[in-house]
């Protein structure tokens, strides 16, 4: 099986893709060809020939008898006669589409670069029943009419995969990513959907609990940094505008009078995700979500598993004190040089939650407001979301700059009657100590 799922992504499928990927994001062939990119000695003639005979299906189709074909750089004339040209077996896209982006850099388009695509493609095709799902509208094999019936639109799950990040990765509504691929709405939901299915299947080799000794590096870190030992991680929430339902609007709706629904994650050094969940209603604060959480059931039923060796995460003021949970001492009060010091340390650690929501949000601007038909569907979306944020993490990828995102982590009033755990008050002391001593 998997061997038949390898074969679906194969290098002359990727290949393939290239005409289709040309004409989604406009790029002129004669462009790339003057460009020079194609001499460098990494490209292989198989891409060549596949840009070749891509020009000259759309030269054959746009100029008429009369006019002279574009003349191909001299650059290129060598290598061009030492490629037979490959037979294009996948014409995508029409030629003439509405309203089409330009491409510039594929990591802008699709958050990711093209290295990174090819990994994850491997992983979905491999990990996950994407492969060899059948498929009621939607197959590698099936082949779908475009919008304005030009011509087919077959689609391959590279293809499909393509059109799932740049949904992700913009804030384009259906029906225009829709005129652009030449489709027609319910294909292209269809598409987003089915993919992220796939990709919510990959949440759990991306979104893992750190083993004993990934758990000693991220302490290590921290303490290095922030002088706090046995820190494991900063928990907090993210409030993220969406469409909710009408009739329970006011449930939704946050003290800050936006329409949300509530990621709590718990994050590390890196900034990569130890574990997410979501879904619940803007309105309900911290302490609320922790205790419907299935991380705080899972810790209670199994607190060494999760916290071995004394290991906590931190939050802010609206979590209660527990043994695994720390939080700074209360403003309201008096507050000793060492219990300033404390609290500093705890504000400088929570920021670590702050800035992955930020690199989060800005390499998938779709977070800024989920538009998407059903819970379920919006509680996919931003997990997905999570993975991917994990994987491009893991690939040691850049984070996106001077993008304008509002990370919405309100912090809620501490809520009063809440016990506070008397072995969470000891530990804070014991912590409060090791402070003073170094």
């Amino acid at each position: 099986m998997a061997a038949n799922r390898k074969d679906l992504i194969s290098y002359d499928t990727l290949v393939s893709m290239i005409p289709w990927v040309l004409d989604f994001l406009d790029i002129d062939c004669e462009d790339v060809l003057a460009s020079g990119i194609l001499d460098d000695d990494h490209i292989d003639d198989a891409v060549i020939a596949m840009v070749m005979c891509h020009k000259n299906e759309k030269t054959t189709h746009s100029v008429s008898p009369a006019e002279t074909r574009p003349t191909v750089p001299k650059q290129r004339q060598q290598k061009e006669r030492a490629v037979t040209p490959v037979p294009q077996t996948n014409s995508a896209v029409p030629a003439t589409k509405p309203e089409r982006i330009v491409m510039t850099d594929f990591r802008m388009h699709f958050r990711m670069t093209s290295t990174m695509f090819e990994t994850l493609l491997q992983n979905v095709m491999m990990l996950t029943s994407f492969g060899t799902r059948r498929r009621s509208n939607v197959t590698a094999t099936t082949v779908i009419q475009s919008v304005d019936s030009v011509s087919p639109l077959p689609l391959e799950p590279p293809v499909m995969l393509l059109l799932t990040l740049r949904f992700l990765g913009s804030q384009q509504t259906i029906g225009e990513l829709a005129d652009m691929a030449a489709m027609s709405e319910s294909v292209l939901t269809d598409v987003v959907n089915q993919t992220l299915d796939a990709l919510y299947e990959l949440m759990q080799f991306y979104i893992r609990w750190p083993e004993a000794c990934s758990a000693s590096e991220v302490s290590q870190h921290f303490q290095v940094k922030h002088t706090l030992p046995s820190v494991l991680g900063t928990i907090d929430v993210l409030h993220i505008n969406a469409k909710t339902p009408q009739e329970h609007k006011d449930y939704y709706t946050n003290s800050h009078g936006e329409t949300t629904i509530i990621l709590q994650s718990v994050c590390d050094h890196k900034h990569r995700f130890l574990h997410c969940s979501t879904g619940w209603p803007g309105s309900m604060d911290e302490t609320k979500v922790l205790y419907d959480s299935d991380l705080y059931s899972d810790v209670c039923h199994q607190t060494t598993k999760y916290f071995p060796n004394d290991f906590y995460v931190v939050g802010d003021e609206a979590y209660p004190l527990m043994e695994w949970l720390m939080k700074p001492f209360e403003l309201n009060t008096i507050l000793t040089p060492h219990q300033k010091r404390f609290n500093t340390c705890i504000r400088e650690i929570c920021h670590y939650s702050t800035m992955a929501y930020t690199f989060l949000m800005t390499r998938f601007p779709r977070l800024e407001f989920v538009d998407m038909e059903g819970m379920q569907r919006m509680v996919i979306t931003v997990l997905v979301c999570c993975a991917l944020h994990n994987f491009c993490v893991d690939q040691a990828d850049q984070m996106f700059e001077n993008a304008q995102v509002t990370v919405r982590n309100h912090n809620t009033c501490p809520q009063e009657g809440v016990p506070e755990s008397v072995q969470g008050e000891e530990k804070r002391q014991t912590l409060l100590q090791f402070l003073k001593h170094v």
